[in-house]
């Protein structure tokens, strides 16, 4: 089965609609577990690794997916995420790591 995000607007009357989904192939059940939203990108925590979607022409389309490369470290990154100007932060339970120049 396909794992997604929903993702929402806001109309200028103030209500919110749903917009569209954020989809990747790669997702597992976690998908969604954490979110972080930045003016030009959305960030899906899933895990073991985190899915960077970016604004295309006024839909959100999947630009790539990161992880870290210790594999002790994979294990519960991206249950929380921030995402701040060029940075994404993925938090795990023993490790706080810090992922620069991704997006």
């Amino acid at each position: 089965a396909e794992e997604k995000a929903y993702l929402f607007r806001k109309k200028e009357n103030k209500t919110w609609h749903l917009d569209s989904f954020l989809i990747t192939a790669e997702a597992s059940i976690s998908f969604g577990t954490s979110v972080a939203v930045s003016p030009r990108e959305i960030v899906v925590g899933d895990s073991g690794k985190a899915f960077i979607f970016a604004n295309a022409g006024g839909k959100s389309k999947e630009v790539t997916k990161i992880s870290p490369s210790n594999r002790t470290a994979s294990a519960g990154f991206g249950k929380s995420v921030g995402v701040y100007k060029t940075q994404i932060i993925g938090l795990t339970d023993a490790f706080l790591l810090l992922l620069k120049g991704h997006i």
